[in-house]
């Protein structure tokens, strides 16, 4: 089972009263990025309890650049705040045991998509995926 790296557009990744976008089903390793927007913080959804990941925010985009860390131990969901003037712009994750401490996502090799689904405030949720570049952007 994979996990859904979410993008908000809130700094507490709240699914409830603002829209945000998600790639869905996630690998360990993959990039989850949007060059299109912007946002506050970033999310790692459905995570198994079983499982021990670190998920990334990163403020550059293709998971690269400065980023910050979490540990999930054992919650099934983990959120990460943009810091001061800073966006988030892309997020990703790893197992705790599969890289080293300075490591990015991208460095371990891993693919960069952006956002599959986009959830509405009212939580509509519509497949982006076949969007092209510039319906993307304009949206």
């Amino acid at each position: 089972s994979a996990i859904d790296t979410a993008l908000f557009f809130n700094d507490s990744c709240s699914t409830w009263s603002v829209g945000w976008v998600y790639c869905s089903n996630t690998d360990p390793g993959e990039c989850c990025s949007s060059d299109a927007l912007t946002f506050r913080s970033v999310g790692f959804l459905q995570i198994p309890t079983v499982w021990n990941i670190e998920g990334d925010l990163y403020t550059s985009l293709s998971c690269q650049g400065p980023f910050s860390r979490a540990h999930s131990e054992g919650r099934t969901r983990i959120c990460m705040k943009a810091d001061g003037s800073n966006w988030a712009k892309s997020g990703g994750y790893v197992f705790v045991a599969s890289r080293t401490s300075s490591s990015s996502n991208k460095e371990k090799g891993g693919e960069c998509r952006r956002p599959d689904t986009l959830v509405l405030a009212d939580a509509a949720e519509l497949d982006i995926a076949g969007l092209n570049a510039d319906a993307y952007a304009e949206m």
